[in-house]
Parts: structure tokens; C-alpha cells; sequence
């Protein structure tokens, strides 16, 4: 299969630049296996298709603040990034200009410092941190890491590209362990009221983790998919 055969078209203007005002008010639509029949609903309907006994398992990975606004001494703003980290040394992507391997960036505040070390493949690079711990570093000084076409779309109707409450809602209401660079984002529609009714239904709830990486936003390398 060539990648060509994926391609759509979709108009930036049916993609919204801010969630529905509540969860439950996204848009649902199922797909009846037996007879093809596709249905739009409102995501509100989505206990109706359990049954007491079913098993509903969810993802309780937590999106970590992984965007962060860094610059140079000399002033250049370099965006970045955070994917995984090893103790003091991290995975990062950068976007800025003059780029190089031994730089120092500055958070917003000055507060926070990192040192470039190693340049990787696919855009990638070894960061140091000057001190402390990853997870405390983003938790003071990062952003939710929302997908950039909805950073570039508020951008253009002059808002800020990240609002505080993308703190909450980038978020699954039962997120627990830190590892995600971008949201599970079908559990973001699940509300503390729709989790009383699928328990009272008699629905059994299971967890696991599963982060989720940089993967789901880097396009295929390939012409071809085999």
C-alpha cells in the first residue's frame, strides 16, 4: 500500500480549536459489526451499549507537561519537546534556528537550564538537566503538550496558544502514572457522572498503562506500507 492511498482532505475549519464545554457533549459514532450501519450519536449514549458483566479497560497513563518555551542566552526562542527520560538526560525535539550541540537553554523564568548534548536521528536530541528531576522541571515549567495545528489555529485568531484550562482538560480524569507526551484522546470524553453510570450498570473497570509517544504524531518515513 502506498502512503498516497491515506490521504483526505480535511478543512481546518471543522477542526475544533477548543474542547465541547462538557466532556460527555463530544460526538460518538459506532459502527454496527453485524450489518455495516454506521450511526452518529453524542458521546452521552456511550453506556447505553454495555451490559452488566462487560469489561471496559482504560488507559491510566498522565500526559506530562511536555512542551516547554525555552530560549538561548542571546535572547532566540527554541521550543521543545520532552519525550522520555534517563535520569538527568532526556529525549527532546527542538524547533528553533542555530541549533547545536553544547547550547544552553533557558526556561521562561530563567529559573530552569539544560544543555544540549547529542544530536539524534528524526529530529531528535539528548538534553541534560542542569539539576533536579524531569517530571519537577515540567511540572514548573511546561506546558500540555496540545497538537500543533490547534496551537497554530488559536495563534491565528489571536488567542494564547495554551490556556489554563488545557491543564485540566488534556487530561483523562483518571490519569495516574506520568508518561505521555500527547493524550489518549478518546478517554478524554469520559466524565465522573458517565463512570457513576457504567458502574451502577454493573460494568467491570480495568486499568493498565499505556504511554503514548512521539509516534503518534511523526508522519511515516516511508513511500510504502508492506
Amino acid at each position: 500500500m502506498n502512503i498516497s492511498e491515506l490521504d483526505f482532505d480535511l478543512p481546518e475549519g471543522l477542526i475544533a480549536r477548543y474542547p465541547a464545554d462538557e466532556r460527555r457533549l463530544s460526538r460518538l459514532l459506532v459502527v454496527h459489526a453485524g450489518d455495516g450501519l454506521w450511526q452518529h450519536q453524542d458521546f452521552s449514549d456511550f453506556p447505553q451499549y454495555f451490559e452488566a458483566g462487560d469489561l471496559l479497560v482504560l488507559n491510566d497513563t498522565k500526559v506530562v507537561p511536555a512542551l516547554l518555551q525555552m530560549h538561548k542566552e542571546t535572547g532566540g526562542n527554541i521550543e521543545m519537546l520532552f519525550l522520555r527520560a534517563e535520569g538527568q538526560v532526556a529525549r527532546c525535539m527542538l524547533s528553533g534556528s542555530r541549533i547545536r550541540v553544547g547550547l544552553e537553554l533557558f526556561s521562561a523564568d530563567n529559573q530552569g537550564k539544560v544543555l544540549l548534548k547529542e544530536k539524534l536521528p528524526r529530529g531528535e536530541w539528548l538534553v541534560e538537566l542542569e539539576s533536579g528531576d524531569w517530571i519537577s522541571f515540567l511540572n514548573q515549567h511546561g506546558c500540555p503538550p496540545l497538537p500543533p495545528y490547534i496551537r497554530r489555529m488559536r495563534g491565528l485568531d489571536n488567542d494564547d496558544e495554551i490556556q489554563q484550562s488545557d491543564f485540566e482538560r488534556y487530561q483523562t480524569i483518571w490519569a495516574k502514572n506520568n508518561g505521555s507526551v500527547a493524550a489518549p484522546t478518546a478517554s478524554l470524553h469520559f466524565d465522573d457522572e458517565m463512570m457513576h453510570q457504567l458502574s451502577t450498570a454493573g460494568v467491570n473497570i480495568g486499568y493498565l498503562s499505556l504511554h503514548v509517544g512521539q509516534g503518534t504524531f511523526l508522519p511515516i518515513s516511508c513511500d510504502t506500507v508492506e
